[in-house]
């Protein structure tokens, strides 16, 4: 009963907040969270396969890409693609769009959020981007944010999808046994340079990365004498050009 009330209320939410010109995409999962504290976990156990994707930047697109790519091959899939990605808009988005023949979930997730909810859901493969600093005033040191996510995520059988080319995407090979890792190729593409270095330090012994190629900011191929390295990336990219939006 208190679930069946927390999804009607939310449902009722999101039409009066669509009426009003808002796009309510926190506003039901909030009051249905209120309602029923459990009601993500119990919808997320109905599906059965749940991808996380987050980092600090290319989320959303690489979110949208792979909810493109099911839903052009009518693969039915919950997708919070217009980016409520915290709690309540995670919860929104299983809610107004369970039903019995949907059995995957793609889920972009803010980075700050991933303790919390994974309190609640556990996926069965998560995607890592990036991680800058732009976005630290938030979460706190880059360090200390990249352990609580190890830390949040170990030993739940997550399978992770890790980007090589960046150290500290990389550190989260701690926390499972089943890795991929995509990347660039060196020389993919011509980056603008950044002079922002701070980031290019080991994240196991704090020494100085050596990097044999740099794409920018600490994105590249790297080593230490401590051991850490850049992983052999199963898939990678030779090339790219970008075109400029008209």
């Amino acid at each position: 009963m208190r679930q069946w009330t927390a999804i009607h209320l939310a449902k009722l939410a999101r039409k009066a907040s669509r009426a009003v010109g808002k796009r309510g995409t926190d506003l039901p999962g909030q009051i249905a969270r209120k309602v029923d504290i459990d009601i993500l976990r119990k919808l997320a156990e109905q599906v059965d396969d749940i991808v996380f994707i987050s980092g600090t930047n290319g989320k959303t697109t690489t979110s949208n890409l792979i909810g493109h790519t099911l839903k052009a091959n009518n693969i039915q899939i919950i997708h919070n693609n217009e980016g409520a990605n915290m709690a309540a808009g995670i919860t929104s988005a299983f809610i107004m769009q369970s039903t019995p023949k949907t059995k995957i979930a793609v889920i972009e997730i803010d980075e700050g959020s991933i303790p919390r909810v994974l309190k609640e859901v556990t996926p069965s493969m998560m995607v890592f981007t990036n991680f800058f600093r732009d976005q630290m005033d938030r979460f706190g040191e880059i360090d200390i944010m990249v352990n609580n996510i190890a830390e949040t995520i170990s030993n739940k059988g997550i399978k992770l999808l890790l980007n090589a080319d960046d150290p500290f995407v990389s550190r989260l090979k701690i926390a499972s046994d089943t890795i991929v890792y995509y990347g660039m190729k060196a020389h993919a593409h011509e980056f603008e340079q950044s002079t922002m270095n701070e980031s290019r330090y080991c994240p196991n012994c704090g020494r100085l990365l050596q990097y044999d190629y740099i794409h920018y900011n600490q994105i590249g191929h790297y080593h230490c004498q401590c051991g850490f390295k850049r992983e052999q990336a199963k898939y990678e990219i030779s090339s790219f050009d970008v075109a400029p939006f008209l």
